[in-house]
């Protein structure tokens, strides 16, 4: 999931929560186990670099099937509901990228490779898919 500040998150839970896993509804499978969730405010503050915003693509990496399947069929969400599906969430391909980064933690250092994405028919968002990462295996 692509997060900024205007994301309105309970919105987004409720509408992972009304989607199927298998045969049953997420939620009701969060009921029977007793799934709790909780917010955590992390406290990040902007980075300002004196970059044109208004010329700024959002950029989410993902290595899940799920989110590659559904965009191959060109939405970003298996959702039908209006919250969605907005024209900004419907994707098309982009085969020929190259992206190469090193992501770095305390502990652990992972080599993530990307050689193709999506964007979204505005031209604001780009998911490019993770390949050969340690994050994936």
């Amino acid at each position: 999931m692509v997060i900024n500040k205007d994301t309105e998150i309970e919105k987004c839970i409720n509408v992972a929560l009304d989607q199927y896993f298998g045969n049953t509804i997420l939620k009701d499978l969060y009921d029977k186990f007793n799934i709790k969730s909780s917010m955590v405010d992390m406290k990040e503050e902007p980075i300002y670099n004196k970059s044109d915003i208004t010329k700024e693509i959002d950029v989410g990496s993902c290595d899940r099937w799920k989110l590659l399947y559904n965009m191959l069929k060109g939405s970003y969400t298996e959702s039908n509901n209006k919250y969605g599906n907005f024209e900004s969430d419907k994707y098309e391909f982009v085969p020929d990228l190259y992206i190469k980064y090193k992501l770095s933690t305390d502990k652990e250092c992972f080599i993530i490779e990307h050689k193709c994405a999506f964007i979204n028919i505005t031209r604001t968002r780009l998911i490019p898919i993770q390949e050969n990462s340690l994050l994936t295996r």
